[in-house]
């Protein structure tokens, strides 16, 4: 059943994705086209709850139609979607997009990644912690960066330097945790 599910949101994912695309020929008003891309939308987030890909561009659509607080509501979901996926991958092995070899942790009180770096590849992996809990990055400064992270590097990561932009877009990009399209 699950299966089928999926199967029916991507449907209803396409078919608001073709309404949202302003690049096509219409035959009536955008905005018209935008408010059913919206419906669309949410029947394939009720089909697929979890996919941030979905969320992501619903809330593209509502900004276009000037539903600014529907929008922020919609990428909070995808934050804690996100955040959600980084707390189950607390401690696996990850790579930046420079092939440096990490791992992170979470603060003790769950509101920060605390990044780790790999000091040893003998049969154990040492892994020991980069800086102090303030070298981590918590789930607002996490949001602020989700929302500029380029799909094919991190140098346009800005303002998130003393965590460093490319662990961040390591994270971002490992399949455990961008599973779901977001």
């Amino acid at each position: 059943m699950a299966k089928r599910k999926n199967i029916e949101a991507v449907k209803w994912y396409d078919k608001g994705s073709t309404l949202a695309d302003w690049s096509t020929p219409r035959k009536h008003s955008i905005i018209e086209d935008y408010k059913e891309a919206v419906k669309c939308f949410d029947k394939a987030i009720k089909l697929d709850p979890k996919n941030t890909r979905i969320l992501f561009d619903k809330e593209i659509v509502l900004k276009k139609l000037g539903k600014r607080e529907e929008a922020e509501k919609c990428f909070e979901e995808i934050i804690s979607l996100v955040w959600s996926r980084i707390l189950k991958n607390e401690g696996k092995l990850m790579k930046t997009k420079r092939g440096v070899v990490f791992s992170y942790k979470m603060s003790a009180t769950k509101k920060s990644i605390i990044r780790q770096y790999h000091a040893n590849w003998g049969e154990k992996p040492d892994f020991r912690v980069y800086g102090s809990n303030g070298d981590g990055i918590g789930k607002v400064r996490f949001g602020r960066a989700l929302r500029r992270v380029p799909a094919n590097g991190p140098t346009n990561l800005i303002g998130i330097d003393s965590f460093n932009r490319g662990y961040l877009w390591g994270i971002l990009h490992d399949e455990r945790i961008s599973k779901g399209d977001w």
